[in-house]
């Protein structure tokens, strides 16, 4: 099978359209400095690219794939973000990504006891889920957060401490008998004169 070096970081197994029966593994002998921890192997088709589990031994890369393609070694340096969307007494939720590598793991801590959480990778969401509906959720919280390079975010808040509340933008136009807001239509077009 055809290995197609483009720049050392960039190249091309195969072609894409040609399926593979089973997965294959892949050694290739690269150019250059990695950094074993943060340089992995991503499937690249458009915009899009899929993390391949990347074992490196010095300057040689090992790689599985499900299918044929274009590939690249890529460089994963930034952290994955948190942001909060509830925190209280009853429920724990956190919307988390991360730009390229993909979120490996992630903790909740409440006051140091271990509170579980579910994930809905599709939504990017994780929250809180009780083993006893009468827990409540009181102290210190600590979340970190982990990617498939290693970089990890950490959130830390008192449960005492509300969210700040969300700015609403102020709709232009007026509000129909439904709440929707109406648009006044203005005719551009001036009315020429009969003469």
């Amino acid at each position: 099978m055809e290995l197609n070096d483009r720049n050392g970081k960039s190249f091309q197994i195969g072609q894409s359209t040609v399926p593979l029966a089973e997965p294959i593994e892949v050694e290739y002998k690269t150019k250059g400095q990695f950094n074993p921890s943060k340089d992995l192997v991503y499937n690249v088709y458009g915009n899009a690219r899929r993390l391949q589990k990347t074992e490196w031994d010095s300057n040689r890369v090992k790689f599985r794939i499900n299918e044929l393609g274009d590939f690249q070694i890529l460089n994963d340096t930034i952290a994955p973000i948190i942001h909060p969307v509830i925190k209280n007494s009853n429920k724990l939720a956190f919307r988390i990504s991360d730009n390229l590598a993909g979120i490996k793991s992630f903790r909740a801590e409440v006051d140091g006891k271990y509170v579980l959480m579910d994930y809905d990778f599709k939504r990017r969401l994780i929250w809180s889920i009780k083993s006893d509906s009468t827990e409540t959720f009181v102290g210190d919280l600590k979340l970190s957060v982990v990617d498939n390079a290693g970089n990890e975010s950490t959130y830390e808040s008192n449960m005492d401490v509300p969210l700040p509340t969300p700015k609403l933008k102020k709709s232009k136009g007026k509000p129909s008998k439904k709440g929707k807001t109406i648009k006044k239509k203005t005719n551009s077009r001036k009315k020429s004169k009969k003469k």
